[in-house]
This record gives structure tokens, C-alpha cells and sequence, in this order.
């Protein structure tokens, strides 16, 4: 399965880039805003060399597995990271999920939107693809909206045992 980890994605107003080490400094401030702490949890990232060796450690090596990848979310306007988007592989799931996670002064903008939809049009022109899943809090409203906008449909509860709780977890088909 070939990797997305390397390449670009551009929308009408997104630049996604491939997470890297220089992105230490926005990713310890989105591990540490309130809606990252409240909805996903607490990573132990309380310096920016900490989120460099969270990146070096967590999401490099990770991103070598297709079709794995996690980018950060640009705007063309004006180059400002506003949040990522990847798809990861958790050790409870058989399938890549789609992860999202944006600073709470770009939420309600539609971004988050715009860069899953192209990271998943991107995705699912692998026909070995099938399906992705994605998981949330029972309380995430606004990410169950955004699943479900996707296409995502809710299949069940699935305990997460590094997470220690059952997360509501959303399927959705490659139709290509």
C-alpha cells in the first residue's frame, strides 16, 4: 500500500504538510489546548522538547507503516498551523483511523472538514483501502458531526484499553 506520509495535500485554502520535527513548538500547544486535553487526553508533552520527542518517538516511526501518515493543517493565506490530521493505527483497531485535532481559536471554520475530506479523497484512491475507522468521546459532539459529514457512521463501542474507556467508533467504506 503506497504511503501518503510524504506528499502534500492542497485544498481551496489548506496546505497539509507531513508532521515533522519543526513542528515541535505548534504541537506542544495543541497537545496542551483545552478541547486536545478534554476530548482526547493528557500526553505528558509539558515542553516543546518534550513534543519533539513525542513526534520522534509517537508519530515518525509510525508514519513508515502505509498508509499511516500525519500532516499539520496550513492556511494558504497566510501559512498559519492551525491543527493536524492524519490516519493512525492503535493496537485495539485492525484498521487505520482518521484523527483530527485543531486549535479551539480555528474550530467551527470549516478546516477540519476540508482537510479530512481531502486527506480521505487521497486515501481512498488505494483500492486495497476498504475502510477507515474513527473514534471519539461520547461528549465530542462537534467530531461526531464531522464523522458523520464525512460519511462515517457509527458502529459501536469500542474500549480502548490505553485510553481505559469505551470511545464511540465510526466506519466508513471506500466506494471507489
Amino acid at each position: 500500500m503506497q504511503t501518503l506520509a510524504n506528499q502534500i495535500i492542497t485544498t481551496e485554502r489548506l496546505i497539509l504538510k507531513p508532521t515533522g520535527i519543526a513542528h515541535a513548538a505548534f504541537m506542544y500547544a495543541l497537545l496542551n489546548s483545552d478541547t486536545w486535553l478534554q476530548y482526547i487526553g493528557d500526553r505528558n508533552v509539558h515542553s516543546i522538547a518534550e513534543a519533539q520527542q513525542y513526534i520522534e518517538n509517537r508519530i515518525l516511526p509510525a508514519v513508515k507503516q502505509a498508509p499511516i501518515c500525519s500532516y499539520i493543517v496550513y492556511t494558504k493565506e497566510n501559512d498559519v498551523a492551525l491543527g493536524t490530521v492524519g490516519l493512525y493505527k492503535r493496537e485495539e483497531l485492525d484498521t487505520p483511523d482518521l484523527g483530527f485535532a485543531f486549535l479551539p481559536e480555528h474550530t467551527g471554520k470549516g478546516y477540519a472538514y476540508e482537510a479530512a475530506q481531502a486527506l480521505l479523497a487521497m486515501a481512498f484512491t488505494n483500492p486495497k483501502l476498504k475502510e477507515l475507522y474513527a473514534i471519539t468521546t461520547e461528549d465530542n459532539y462537534a467530531s461526531q458531526r464531522l464523522l458523520q459529514k464525512l460519511g462515517f457512521r457509527f458502529n459501536r463501542m469500542q474500549y480502548m484499553e490505553k485510553d481505559k474507556e469505551s470511545l464511540m467508533l465510526f466506519i466508513v467504506k471506500n466506494t471507489r
